[in-house]
């Protein structure tokens, strides 16, 4: 198991199961699951995991910061924790080389004006590692890949083009 948390337990990082052929989650913001006690979406990744033949899951956030709800995110960028985030990110990353990386943040990106600016800048992070972006189930009807605690586990798999959802 892989648990990065900062030290006051407001920020997690990653969360996850390694393998050799592990399905990358990145959603928007952690809520309460810790590596003992798995929330409704970790439980839903880690079988959407198996249903799609990965040996592992590891779950990432555009923001580290713990809320319940999306309501609950600091109206400002923290920078440190931003740049902490992308640091673990990039670290774990870089240890696969072409990894899927299943985007699933839904219409959340959408609550705090600097989600979007986090996201290209994890997305250019990373992109040394030539990461294979998905999505599963269907987009929300702004366009956005789908929450994971929203979708049923009979949901394809897709290609997710990352530059023009950036774009657009």
């Amino acid at each position: 198991m892989i648990y990065k948390i900062s030290k006051d337990n407001k920020y997690r990082y990653v969360l996850g199961e390694e393998g050799e052929n592990p399905l990358f989650v990145l959603g928007v913001n952690p809520s309460t699951a810790t590596d003992v006690d798995f929330d409704t979406t970790i439980k839903k990744v880690r079988k959407f995991s198996l249903f799609n033949k990965f040996d592992g899951w590891i779950v990432l956030n555009i923001y580290p910061q713990r809320a319940k709800k999306s309501n609950e995110l600091d109206d400002s960028l923290n920078e440190t924790q931003h740049i902490e985030n992308i640091k673990e990110i990039t670290e774990i990353i870089s240890r696969y080389k072409h990894p899927a990386i299943w985007a699933a943040w839904g219409n959340t990106i959408l609550k705090r004006y600097y989600l979007k600016r986090c996201l290209v800048e994890i997305k250019n992070s990373i992109s040394m590692s030539k990461p294979n972006w998905i999505f599963i189930g269907d987009k929300t009807q702004k366009n956005h890949p789908s929450h994971p605690s929203r979708l049923p586990y009979n949901s394809k798999k897709e290609e997710f083009d990352i530059d023009n959802y950036i774009k657009n």
